[in-house]
């Protein structure tokens, strides 16, 4: 049995907050999640998908509906969908502010932390569930999540091509039907914006050029700008951050984008299979994207995720920073079973000083090869930053 990492601090905020905010991609298996929580959690709760014609129009009277409830877990599905809902939850709450009156779901995290921080300031914790991470399966699973990714329904198929098919369906209504039932305003054609999907793909990992994204789709700068937003908004793509906090030396300040799930964007590369993947030109963006999802999923709130590349191409893939004065720690991901580290980034290590260095790569074992740079197996990746446990 799959057991979410999230789970527990879900019942914990419950426990301590009038109302929960969790946000994540489609699919991801957020409703799963809510109502597993919700079957051994004490209270008695009632599920209510604002995507269902029939449980939208129980809250035509949202008031007559919910003050019979008050003694029960309201679930709220998709709860972006009914913006005016919010107001009425915070004076609900103000009436009888007691634990785990509402919990409520979305995709969009934007447009749902925006109502719910306007309507439930200081009244509502936040937490984000991401696709299956490799924490929460058997470690025999690594390969087939990279391959597939970790959507539920993609990594779990016991047959590949109903996998690849998923995916496929997927990223088809995600685009033509899912963002507009967010509430998107979207003016171009799916088929435009898979186009910037598939072209995003071949880039992975790389440098953001708007320009070179608005040539190459005839699509205005401003407009490229606005899809890309959506995209990051609804979880499709990471946009990371440079670094540059007191930094001497000039760097790159252009974001890098990937596809957050690996099994996303090898549909939209059309790798099928794994020696498809291992003969890929993106083998080595893939890897980093994959690594990158499972480390910035479960680390600490108090660390912001960044790269650095210096204007003459010295990199380092990660940086995780907490606190001014906190020293960060630094993270390369290698696709080898014997990583080799470039000068850049010893220079780059000079340069942050940081508290501790990992090279992220596929090997069974980890191993020091400095006092403060270790070779870390992708199965104990939770030791960057104390995160999860090492997996068996």
């Amino acid at each position: 049995m799959i057991k979410r990492n999230l789970e527990q601090k879900l019942v914990k905020s419950l426990e301590q907050n009038p109302a929960v905010v969790l946000t994540g991609p489609r699919q991801a298996g957020k409703t799963t999640l809510a109502k597993m929580v919700a079957a051994s959690f004490p209270k008695e709760s009632i599920y209510l998908d604002l995507e269902d014609t029939e449980d939208k129009r129980k809250l035509t009277e949202p008031k007559l509906f919910l003050e019979r409830l008050t003694d029960k877990l309201v679930i709220i599905d998709e709860a972006q969908i009914i913006p005016e809902l919010f107001p009425l939850l915070r004076s609900m709450i103000d009436v009888d502010r007691k634990p785990a009156r509402f919990l409520l779901l979305g995709s969009a995290a934007p447009s749902l932390e925006r109502q719910s921080n306007q309507s439930l300031a200081g009244r509502v914790a936040y937490h984000n569930l991401s696709p299956l991470l490799l924490s929460e399966l058997d470690v025999s699973y690594m390969n087939k999540l990279w391959l597939q990714g970790g959507f539920p329904l993609s990594v779990l198929a016991e047959d590949e091509d109903f996998s690849i098919q998923w995916r496929k369906n997927f990223i088809r209504l995600y685009l033509g039907y899912d963002l507009r039932l967010m509430g998107y305003d979207l003016r171009l054609e799916p088929t435009v914006l898979e186009e910037i999907l598939e072209l995003m793909a071949h880039y992975q990992g790389q440098t953001l050029n708007v320009n070179s994204i608005s040539s190459a789709i005839k699509l205005s700068r401003p407009s490229v700008t606005k899809y890309l937003n959506i995209l990051k908004q609804t979880f499709m793509i990471r946009m990371l951050r440079p670094y540059s906090t007191n930094l001497k030396t000039q760097i790159v300040k252009s974001p890098k984008f990937y596809i957050r799930d690996t099994g996303i964007l090898h549909n939209l590369l059309k790798i099928n299979n794994f020696d498809s993947l291992l003969s890929s030109k993106t083998l080595g963006a893939s890897w980093e994207s994959f690594c990158l999802e499972q480390i910035i999923a479960q680390i600490d709130d108090s660390f912001s995720p960044y790269y650095l590349r210096t204007s003459n191409k010295q990199e380092v893939d990660l940086v995780l920073k907490s606190g001014v004065k906190k020293p960060p720690i630094i993270v390369e991901f290698k696709y080898s079973k014997s990583p080799k580290l470039e000068k850049g980034f010893y220079a780059i290590k000079e340069m942050l000083k940081p508290q501790k260095c990992y090279v992220v790569y596929p090997g069974k074992e980890s191993y020091p090869i400095s006092k403060d740079i270790e070779i870390l197996s992708i199965k104990d990746i939770g030791k960057i930053c104390n995160m999860s446990p090492n997996l068996n």
